[in-house]
């Protein structure tokens, strides 16, 4: 699939961090929805030319999203709904990194309070999901 841009892989407990690498592979690939999977290593296989990237996954931590926001320097849109790992730790880093970011959802993540107001500060959101 020399021309595939999207991936959608919601609910889907049978890929594996293999199956990731694999996909990483895919130079065109823009948008990664692993909602509700288990990867277990997702950073290691994000690349550089990702702009979308949607994961409820519980395994994504604060240290985690930040190899994400440092490689994924297009990324624009990003869903972390639902995660208990991300915490104010996170969105400090993403308002150093992620530059491009435009779109984030935040809803379900309980521990952001304090690092709301320097992504707002320093990134250029027009649209941001809490509840």
């Amino acid at each position: 699939p020399k021309t595939m841009k999207s991936i959608i892989l919601d609910n889907c407990d049978a890929i594996s961090d293999k199956g990731v690498k694999k996909l990483a592979n895919i130079d065109t690939l823009q948008k990664l929805s692993l909602g509700g999977t288990t990867i277990n290593r997702l950073t290691e296989n994000i690349r550089i030319h990702l702009t979308n990237l949607t994961t409820g996954c519980p395994l994504v931590t604060d240290v985690s999203l930040l190899v994400v926001v440092q490689s994924c320097i297009k990324l624009n849109d990003l869903a972390l709904n639902n995660n208990p790992n991300i915490t104010s730790a996170s969105l400090i880093a993403m308002s150093k990194h992620a530059k491009n970011l435009t779109s984030l959802d935040l809803s379900g993540c309980v521990c952001i309070n304090s690092g709301i107001r320097e992504l707002l500060m320093h990134c250029p959101l027009s649209t941001v999901r809490l509840y």
